[in-house]
């Protein structure tokens, strides 16, 4: 009997689930319409659990209505407790019901999504004993099997699904660790640091600086020359892409889906030292509008973070959250903490959140709606960020106008040119299937969305700007600012450093212009914060001191009319897209800090020269951002009731 269930339960989660299988150029049918075709099991047996006929009724509408299990509907509604249900599924199938049990010391940690797992030892036949944690499609393929006459019930013993995911991951912890750090190898990983041909590059582009600055001779003349050209390639791809986002006003079609259309979502949130926000955090996921049943959302804590999960643990939350307990590992990241929940997913789409954040409640429908109707070849997208504590002070006021001008103008518009994108750190929408080609992230790269928004467009993958805000809470003290602006920054390092490794294979996957767009994007912004202050003195002084006019040859011509192009050219590339920015959200009490951006751009590159200090010290220490912090936050808006 035992092969004959699984290999029906093994079947029913093919047929009901979206795997890392297919590929987004052939899109699958979606889960929630090949469930439309099995009956909703029958939930009789709750009746004796103290549930009402009313609730299960209701309940079993409901799944007719979303197209999900009628477990998956009653749980979503709260008429019965996960624990209580489960219980009460193992008496109707007579089989035993376990909390936590041991198993097989083969189990792969596959088994965590697929809900059944070999149990140490055999029953008292001398059979083996598989653990379920059945849910939809797979439940009733297991209630169908197990109420035929004859048939053994000592080897199956049902679980929870939480209680599943639980034990496995605490028996095969060290597993789970090490598969979350070397998902990615070399030379995509950045783990390993400088190879020796990008030692001999840094040093060339260092003496390259040197001699630009120095304007000695001919030798100045080209160095100013190859640097001005570098410098121009990311400005030309700055202004393009805010003079395309002005020029995409519309925001890209959307088919309307009905609920029963929706596909399975999952959410996942790697939290560190976030007890303070956790209230606040599942207040704002509660607004989401979505329906409950297709929502499920994984709560990833590091094992020693104890105060974070007891904090999570003490809210009672329902069956759609999981808290996730990630092994102890090195490093100890968030992308590492994204990749222990990877393989956990059972939704068709995943979007990522940080603790402060609060997405506006329509987000997940916007998102699963363009998802429907772009190209198979969108694998992400990307939500909007705006920061709602600019009143705490100036710096939260130029964090604001920053971003402003990055999710408003800069990233509609290179989506809109179809250059790649180095993503923001949350809310960022995912085809599953896409993030699993992908491998995941990066677990050593510190800044792991920018990496992944590169790597997605050297698999052929496209990243789009959705038109839905998330509102974040900004540092506003120069030391928490500094610690979080320096890890971006060094984590832009390392994704500059992993995707020039190999230049011939990445000028092949890219593309020409993507390669140089993504080399403009993360080489320009970094080389503008180390050297462009310094530039931009001595390009001043050479213009006061009328030095810039004496011209020894066509190449020093050359080189005069590059450094007033960048002159020109570099103002209007670092102050428009936060001007179109501010004027496009409407955000008139920061416009004057606008003044400030020459102070705001001295201080980041402040800031990338501590990325370069600890790129060679601490290439892998992630510093954390205090959240809930801010007393001056703008009210939560808008509330779900699914």
């Amino acid at each position: 009997m035992v092969a004959t269930v699984t290999a029906r339960v093994g079947a029913a989660r093919r047929a009901a689930a979206w795997t890392a299988t297919p590929t987004l150029r052939a899109r699958p049918e979606t889960a929630a319409r090949r469930e439309r075709s099995a009956p909703a099991p029958p939930l009789d047996f709750l009746a004796a659990r103290g549930v009402s006929p009313g609730a299960l009724l209701a309940a079993e509408a409901e799944a007719l209505r979303l197209g999900v299990g009628a477990d998956e509907a009653a749980l979503a509604q709260g008429a019965v407790a996960e624990r209580a249900f489960y219980q009460a599924l193992a008496r109707s199938l007579r089989a035993p019901f376990v909390d936590s049990a041991p198993f097989a010391p083969d189990t792969p940690p596959a088994a965590m999504r697929a809900g059944v797992a070999r149990l140490a030892g055999a029953n008292a036949q001398g059979r083996p004993v598989f653990a379920m944690a059945p849910r939809g499609a797979e439940l009733v393929a297991l209630r169908r099997l197990m109420r035929r006459p004859g048939g053994e019930r000592g080897d199956v013993a049902i679980m929870t699904p939480s209680g599943f995911s639980a034990a496995l991951r605490a028996q095969i912890g060290e597993r789970v660790a090490r598969e979350a750090s070397a998902n990615l190898k070399a030379p995509l990983c950045a783990e390993r640091g400088l190879s020796n041909p990008q030692r001999a590059a840094v040093a060339g582009a260092l003496a390259l600086c040197a001699l630009a600055l120095s304007r000695m001779g001919a030798a100045g003349d080209l160095a100013t020359v190859v640097v001005a050209l570098f410098f121009l390639v990311s400005i030309f791809v700055r202004l393009a892409a805010a003079a395309s986002a002005l020029e995409a006003t519309a925001a890209p079609p959307r088919r309307a889906l009905c609920d029963r259309d929706l596909p399975r979502f999952s959410l996942v949130l790697a939290l560190y030292k976030e007890a303070e926000v956790a209230a606040d955090l599942i207040a704002a996921l509660d607004r989401i509008d979505y329906p409950r049943a297709k929502l499920e959302v994984k709560l990833v804590v590091e094992e020693e973070d104890e105060g974070t999960r007891r904090a999570f643990e003490a809210l009672r939350l329902p069956p759609r959250y999981e808290i996730v307990v990630a092994p102890d590992g090195r490093p100890r990241t968030k992308p590492r903490a994204l990749n222990v929940a990877l393989p956990l997913l059972r939704g068709e789409l995943v979007v990522v959140y940080d603790a402060e954040d609060r997405p506006e409640p329509d987000q997940l429908r916007r998102a699963a709606e363009r998802f429907a109707a772009a190209p198979a070849a969108v694998a992400c997208l990307q939500g909007r960020l705006a920061i709602d504590n600019a009143a705490d002070g100036w710096i939260a006021g130029l964090f604001r106008i920053e971003y402003a001008g990055l999710f408003d103008v800069l990233n509609p518009g290179y989506a809109a040119l179809g250059l790649p994108i180095p993503l923001g750190g949350t809310s960022n929408h995912f085809r599953v299937a896409a993030l699993r080609e992908a491998c995941g992230w990066d677990a050593w790269n510190v800044t792991e969305d920018a990496d992944l928004g590169l790597r997605l467009a050297r698999l052929g993958h496209a990243v789009e700007a959705l038109d839905s805000t998330t509102h974040e809470e900004a540092p506003f003290t120069l030391r928490a600012w500094s610690g979080q602006r320096g890890r971006w920054l060094k984590g832009w390092m390392q994704t500059l450093v992993v995707h020039t490794r190999d230049p011939r294979r990445a000028w092949r996957d890219f593309g020409a212009v993507n390669a140089l767009a993504a080399l403009g994007t993360i080489a320009g912004a970094l080389a503008s914060a180390l050297f462009l202050p310094v530039f931009t003195l001595r390009l001043g002084w050479d213009v006061a001191t009328g030095e810039i006019w004496r011209f020894e040859g066509p190449l020093s011509f050359l080189a005069a009319t590059l450094s007033l192009a960048i002159m020109a050219l570099g103002p209007v590339a670092a102050f428009a897209p936060p001007m179109i920015g501010v004027w496009r959200r409407r955000y008139w009490r920061q416009a004057p800090l606008l003044a400030l951006l020459p102070v705001y751009y001295l201080m980041i590159s402040f800031a990338a020269w501590r990325a370069v200090y600890e790129m060679f010290v601490r290439p892998h220490a992630w510093v954390k951002t205090a959240h809930g912090v801010s007393r001056n936050r703008a009210p939560m808006a808008g509330a779900a009731a699914n």
